[in-house]
C-alpha cells in the first residue's frame, strides 16, 4: 500500500486548508477591528479610572471630615469626665442620633464603594494578566 496520495486526494486537502486559512483570515480581521475598539476604548478607559479616583478621594474626605465633625463632640465627653461642667455635651446631645445616621449612611456608601473597587480592580488584574500572556 502506498503512502503517497493521488492527485485528487492532494487537491482536496488543498481545497480544505484554503476553506480554512480563509476562515482564519476573517477571523483574524475582526479581531483586529475589535482591538482596534478596544484601543479607542482605552481613552474612555483611562477617564474613568481618573474619574474612579476623584470619587476615592471625594469618599476619604468624606470619611475623614465625619471623623473630624466628631471631634468637639469628643472633646465635649472627655471633658465632663474630667470633671467639667458639661454645657457643650448638654448642647451637642442632641445631635448624637443625627450623627449617627451619618455613620451608617457613610457605613452604606463605603461598602457599595468597597465592591465597585474590588470587582473593577478583579476585572483590571484578570484583564492585565490575559493581555501579558504569549499569544
Amino acid at each position: 500500500m502506498s503512502t503517497v496520495l493521488s492527485h485528487v486526494e492532494m487537491h482536496s486537502d488543498h481545497k480544505q486548508w484554503t476553506s480554512k486559512e480563509t476562515l482564519w483570515e476573517d477571523e483574524a480581521r475582526i479581531w483586529l477591528n475589535e482591538i482596534d475598539a478596544a484601543l479607542a476604548d482605552a481613552k474612555k478607559l483611562e477617564t474613568v479610572l481618573r474619574e474612579h479616583r476623584t470619587a476615592m478621594e471625594a469618599h476619604v474626605e468624606k470619611v475623614g471630615g465625619l471623623r473630624q465633625g466628631r471631634a468637639a463632640h469628643e472633646h465635649a465627653l472627655a471633658e465632663y469626665e474630667k470633671g467639667g461642667c458639661g454645657e457643650d455635651l448638654i448642647a451637642m446631645a442632641p445631635k448624637h442620633e443625627q450623627e449617627a445616621e451619618k455613620h451608617y449612611q457613610l457605613y452604606q456608601e463605603h461598602e457599595r464603594v468597597k465592591r465597585h473597587h474590588y470587582t473593577a480592580l478583579a476585572y483590571w488584574q484578570l484583564f492585565l494578566r490575559a493581555m501579558s500572556r504569549e499569544m
